[in-house]
C-alpha cells in the first residue's frame, strides 16, 4: 500500500535499507544506450540544472567536461571555490 505521507517516504519504501546508487544508474543507461549504436559522445545532465542561457552549447570534448561549474544555488561561484570534496565530470 502506498505511503500517505509523500513521496520521499515512497523512495525509501521502495529503497528499503539500499543506499541509492546514481553513478550505478548512469552507467547502465551508458551501457543499454551503446547497445542500440556507436556513440562517441555522452552528456549527463541532472534535470534541475537548466541553462540560464539558452546560448549555451553542448559540445562534445577530448576529455571530460563540467558543464554546471557555477550554479546560481551556489552564489554562481566556480565549484573549485566552495568547500566540497568532489564535483563530478
Amino acid at each position: 500500500m502506498p505511503s500517505e505521507t509523500g513521496d520521499t517516504e515512497r523512495s525509501a519504501d521502495i529503497l528499503g535499507e539500499e543506499t541509492f546508487n546514481r553513478a550505478k544508474l548512469l552507467n547502465v543507461g551508458y551501457a543499454e544506450t551503446l547497445r542500440d549504436g556507436d556513440y562517441d559522445c555522452f552528456i549527463f545532465s541532472d534535470v534541475d540544472l537548466v541553462p540560464m542561457d539558452d546560448r549555451n552549447l553542448y559540445h562534445c570534448y577530448d576529455q571530460p567536461r563540467h558543464f554546471a561549474i557555477a550554479m546560481d544555488k551556489f552564489g554562481f561561484r566556480p565549484a573549485r571555490t566552495r568547500s566540497v570534496d568532489f564535483c563530478g565530470v
